[in-house]
């Protein structure tokens, strides 16, 4: 009798013991749904207790499968991740290349007001006179195309904000506004 009431206290202490540890277990998602599991699993029938390998093994196949889908989430996670990165790079790109457009617009026109404020523009060789006229008409040429060029893409881009605008903010159809009928009356 004593021996059983050992066996009882025993059995008494490595219950807390076992509440202690899920109660300071960190809960996940997956977790949850592995005690409901378990519980319906004991609620469906009643099945002999499982022997000490039986239950190692079902926990260490539990942790694997919980380790394989937090592995997949990570991997998820990376992919996003990278996909943001190549997007942001490509950003980049196409911010550098802007720049260096307009890097070259500007020394364009920096020249293009040192030839006209130069001393003795005038005075100079006909020859020379004509070459920086004809370049200078070409140059607002290009800035005239590279303007008309931009505008276009500024409207097409106002055009795509828009749309984008709608679908993330929906209007929806209201109904007209009834007065309220009084039911007491």
């Amino acid at each position: 009798m004593e021996w059983q009431n050992d066996m009882y206290d025993r059995m008494m202490d490595d219950w807390v013991f076992k509440i202690k540890e899920l109660q300071l277990l960190r809960v996940t998602k997956a977790l949850q749904k592995c005690i409901r599991e378990g519980s319906q699993v004991a609620k469906e029938g009643a099945t002999p207790p499982l022997s000490e390998e039986q239950r190692l093994g079902a926990r260490a196949t539990a942790v694997d499968r919980l380790h394989r889908e937090h592995a997949d989430i990570k991997r998820k996670q990376l992919a996003q991740v990278q996909a943001a990165v190549s997007e942001r790079i490509a950003e980049n790109e196409v911010l550098v290349e802007k720049t260096q457009q307009a890097a070259m617009m500007l020394e364009e026109r920096k020249r293009m007001s040192e030839l006209r404020s130069g001393p003795g523009n005038e005075e100079t060789d006909p020859e020379v006179t004509r070459f920086q006229k004809m370049r200078s008409i070409m140059t607002n040429r290009k800035l005239r195309e590279i303007a008309e060029g931009q505008v276009e893409e500024i409207k097409v881009l106002a055009t795509e904000l828009d749309t984008l605008q709608r679908r993330c903010f929906p209007s929806f159809a209201r109904a007209p506004r009834r007065p309220m009928l009084n039911s007491d009356v």
